[in-house]
């Protein structure tokens, strides 16, 4: 691996990264150590040792890969769920906070919760608790809790300009569509490079955490493992099997409700 020699602390920080990138979970070319690692930006979490960094990763004959990394800047190490970390990322994105990186900014953009709906508090009392989850997921997600509010954050580790159908989908049943049936999206976190306008591209994304709530596929596994239809839970499955028909016919007439919305 090749980096820039250390003559920033942006320098330094990027080496430290790549010393451990090739064993995280979510980089795409596990095992393999990058020919080139520089910070693109990165801003301050607040007043602690904590930055978000947007990562540039390239190996040879292979396109720049650009990376989210929340991190702890003096050891270099991931800092995704952090409580301080968590907590700036949750208040920055429900406040709608503007930070300045060097060749950006990094916007929160909330949703304001319609007329009707239960809207969500920007703080709270309490210490901040950090649960991860999925951990088999090339993004990282977590639970942050504060005082009796629960949100999940999900952090997309590969940057991309454009459009991204989690925020997409995710303001259309908040604002256009309500659908009971999915997670409220709060809002979400952006870059948005000083030299390209159109460029912006979503870092982080905030829903409501639905505590009672089981993921199907797992409730399903469980359930399947026990004598599949023929055992003791056959019609408990096929309820869950129906249910999820049910669910899906709805999600697409809800997705369907807007034709006056040309992505819709």
């Amino acid at each position: 691996m090749t980096t820039p020699a250390a003559g920033s602390p942006h320098d330094a920080l990027a080496a430290r990264i790549a010393a451990w990138l090739p064993r995280a979970r979510w980089y795409a070319d596990k095992g393999v150590a990058a020919d080139r690692v520089t910070v693109a930006d990165a801003v301050a979490v607040g007043d602690t040792s904590l930055a978000l960094v947007l990562l540039d990763v390239q190996s040879a004959g292979a396109v720049a890969s650009r990376y989210v990394v929340p991190v702890e800047t003096v050891a270099g190490t991931d800092a995704a769920c952090v409580p301080a970390c968590a907590d700036w990322l949750v208040h920055a994105v429900l406040e709608g906070g503007s930070f300045a990186g060097k060749h950006g900014l990094f916007v929160g953009r909330p949703i304001a919760a319609p007329s009707g709906s239960h809207p969500v508090a920007a703080a709270a009392a309490g210490p901040t608790t950090v649960v991860p989850i999925g951990h088999d997921a090339s993004n990282t997600s977590f639970v942050v809790g504060t005082g009796d509010r629960r949100l999940i954050v999900k952090v997309f580790r590969r940057c991309r300009s454009g459009i991204q159908p989690e925020v997409e989908v995710g303001e259309f049943f908040a604002i256009h569509a309500p659908w009971p049936a999915a997670a409220r999206l709060r809002g979400w976190l952006e870059y948005r490079p000083h030299d390209d306008p159109d460029g912006a591209a979503a870092l982080a994304v905030v829903h409501d955490f639905g505590a009672d709530r089981t993921a199907a596929w797992d409730r399903l596994v469980a359930l399947l493992s026990d004598g599949g239809l023929a055992g003791r839970h056959g019609q408990r499955i096929r309820g869950i099997a129906a249910a999820l028909g049910r669910a899906t016919g709805e999600m697409h007439a809800a997705l369907g409700s807007r034709p006056d919305l040309p992505a819709f």
